[in-house]
């Protein structure tokens, strides 16, 4: 049974830039004669985007689940090992996507708040949400809040 299901999608103006990024790469490869490779840029760029434009959070009765895009990147954590959670800011320039911060591993797809997960052997773990306090009230009241 699911508790808890929320997708946060990127920004708009990250989505307006990449596609900016885009369009540009496109308009060289086709108008340019640029290499081949030029070519891969932009297959690759427009995979990441599609990989990376959506976060999705679940939660159930024993574990959390997260899934950036279609699924290739996903990543399950057993509840019980969870000891504290609380919602965190962090600064622009940690960035988004999948991120090794001074505070741990934070998976985040826009916005600058995250919540926290503490762990019972003191690691970190953040997860990017446009709305953090909903999903933190959606885990089992055994966990201690911060």
């Amino acid at each position: 049974m699911t508790l808890y299901q929320h997708t946060q999608y990127l920004s708009g103006k990250t989505l307006f830039f990449v596609a900016a990024v885009l369009l540009v790469v496109a308009a060289a490869v086709f108008t340019q004669g640029v290499p081949a490779f030029a070519l891969w840029i932009f297959v690759g760029i427009l995979l990441l985007v599609t990989q990376f434009a959506m976060l999705t959070v679940e939660i159930d009765r024993n574990e959390l689940r997260i899934r950036f895009g279609i699924g290739l990147i996903r990543k399950r954590i057993a509840l019980e090992d969870v000891a504290a959670v609380g919602v965190v800011t962090y600064p622009w320039f940690y960035g988004y996507g999948i991120r090794l911060t001074p505070h741990g591993w934070m998976y985040n797809v826009s916005g600058n708040e995250a919540v926290e997960l503490v762990f019972h052997n003191g690691k970190r773990f953040r997860i990017g949400s446009d709305e953090p306090e909903a999903l933190i009230r959606a885990l089992p009241a055994s966990i201690a809040r911060r």
